[in-house]
């Protein structure tokens, strides 16, 4: 509409020089420039109205180190949804350019990964509103990035024009004065978790774990790294480079480790790469033993109970306000004698396969988002199938046997508002859906690293 009428005003403003006998007229523009126009040669004048650029946002980074940023969005409008990063140059280019195509692909990767999740799950982990901080670690050195927030609607769909603001991080140290420091907790009859810091956050390294009785020596290890990395580029089309990007790590890292033999010597080493995959310096080892048992006997056993919201709701409204439409799960936790520590978490969802599942990521997403060595624990959960997981340990950190009590919450399985007590905590809040949100990791997602996302999303707190 707006158009039409700047379009019939240009009309009129050519009919009136027409009127007037104009021969020509001239458009003086803002630089100082000025453009002639003959009157016989225009046959019309047209005014775009301006794009609407949608929500805007207000960007700024602090911080910046070699591998690491502070990313803090201030909103223009606090009811938006919508999600910020960091992107590499290099990596906007292979998507056109597009911010909207970058979390689109990020959204479609996270449907495919975790096909149990509804968009609207996904959307409640990854999209902000009102204004956001995030430190983000493990960032490349020297590396161009555009930093960016775009709103995104109900259906994952981007829409107006994101807001962007260009950094670049500090250059990094040379690898070969990179030294490692490897530790490790948590041993059990077949893993560990592995823990290195580099002196230098920025250097990119290569670590493993090798049997001790069968280490060739700190060259030869590094040779046959390299060799294999040479093979596994060529065989994927890569250059070397383009490999050691993606298998190396940066800045600190724990790892857990599973599937190693009981009783048995290993090394975890560590040394600084080459974008060739050769060693760049020397290589740090830490020679450690797998217990010569398994699991512990450490254990806890649960109670539980649970009410209508509503009942709640209609029995003081004011206290218990959030509670209308939901169920209040009560439980009290008993440990045996073994059991030094232990954790307990209920997660929204049927998590009984154990092969999608698998224990260890599971326990560590227990561990992250659940609660510790808590005697009582109350629940505010929705009317759907729900599991409570939980494991203990043992004074010198052997886990027992993990849990996975399936619980499916129906009107008729809650126990009568006459029986209700309180207990000593008030209701926890269901935690936000915890899944990777970035290709980079902030203190926040490094934790995810080693848990299982899909599991650490639903835990209720």
């Amino acid at each position: 509409m707006k158009t039409n009428k700047f379009l019939i005003l240009a009309i009129m403003l050519i009919s009136a020089l027409t009127s007037i006998n104009a021969q020509s007229f001239h458009v003086y523009r803002n630089g100082g420039n000025v453009s002639d126009f003959t009157i016989a040669d225009v046959d019309s004048i047209v005014f775009d109205a301006p794009e609407d650029e949608g929500p805007r946002f207000h960007l700024e980074y602090s911080g910046l180190t070699s591998t690491s940023v502070t990313l803090s969005v201030t909103p223009e409008d606090n009811s938006v949804a919508y999600y910020y990063d960091c992107v590499t140059k290099e990596q906007l280019e292979d998507s056109n350019g597009s911010i909207a195509s970058v979390v689109e692909g990020y959204l479609s990767y996270l449907q495919q990964s975790y096909p149990t999740l509804s968009m609207e799950n996904i959307l409640e982990a990854i999209l902000s509103k009102g204004p956001a901080t995030d430190d983000v670690k493990g960032l490349p050195a020297g590396t161009d990035f555009i930093f960016y927030a775009i709103p995104v609607n109900k259906e994952g769909k981007c829409y107006g024009k994101p807001t962007t603001k260009n950094f670049s991080t500090l250059p990094g140290g040379d690898p070969a004065e990179c030294t490692f420091d490897i530790s490790y907790t948590d041993l059990t009859a077949d893993g560990c978790n592995v823990i290195i810091k580099p002196s230098d956050p920025s250097v990119r390294y290569w670590m493993g774990i090798t049997p001790f009785k069968d280490y060739p020596g700190d060259k030869a290890l590094a040779m046959d790294v390299k060799e294999n990395i040479e093979s596994y580029a060529q065989s994927k089309g890569m250059t070397v480079a383009q490999v050691v990007k993606g298998v190396t790590f940066t800045d600190n890292i724990e790892s857990q480790e599973s599937g190693l033999d009981l009783n048995t010597s290993y090394y975890i080493y560590a040394y600084a790469m080459n974008e060739d995959a050769s060693a760049a310096g020397k290589i740090y080892k830490l020679k450690f033993t797998t217990r010569a048992s398994g699991a512990s006997d450490a254990d806890i056993s649960i109670k539980y109970r649970y009410y209508d919201g509503d009942d709640l709701y209609n029995m003081d409204p004011t206290k218990y306000a959030n509670m209308k439409g939901r169920v209040y799960m009560q439980s009290v936790v008993t440990p045996n004698d073994d059991a030094a520590h232990w954790a307990v978490a209920l997660a929204k969802g049927d998590f009984t396969d154990e092969t999608m599942f698998p224990d260890e990521s599971t326990k560590n997403a227990v561990l992250q988002g659940g609660y510790l060595s808590a005697t009582q624990k109350n629940f505010v959960a929705d009317w759907t199938t729900c599991t409570l997981l939980y494991f203990a340990a043992d004074a010198a950190g052997v886990d027992g046997e993990l849990h996975r009590l399936l619980v499916d919450f129906k009107k008729e399985g809650a126990s009568p508002i006459s029986t209700f007590t309180e207990t000593v905590e008030a209701p926890a809040q269901v935690s936000r859906l915890l899944v990777p949100r970035r290709q980079f990791n902030s203190v926040a997602r490094r934790m995810m690293k080693k848990g299982n996302a899909a599991i650490h999303r639903t835990l209720v707190k």
